[in-house]
């Protein structure tokens, strides 16, 4: 709330404005979804914005990557 962003573009901003991410991979079930994800991608993110997602703490890569999860 504080920039006045829903969750879809604070999250799909910070991936497409991190200098260390090459391409964005989103999956979706309904044409209706590509819509919302384009009209979502902003120029710019806010700088303070960019600085707290990124001094977030770390999370384990076991957790993000699923060929580490167990059935």
């Amino acid at each position: 709330q504080k920039y006045g962003l829903t969750i879809r573009e604070v999250c799909l901003n910070f991936a497409l404005h991190h200098d260390e991410v090459d391409r964005v991979v989103v999956g979706v079930e309904r044409p209706e979804q590509l819509q919302q994800n384009i009209e979502a991608i902003k120029e710019n993110m806010p700088g303070d914005l960019m600085h707290e997602l990124g001094s977030l703490p770390n999370v384990s890569e076991r957790l993000l990557n699923p060929s580490a999860w167990k059935p």
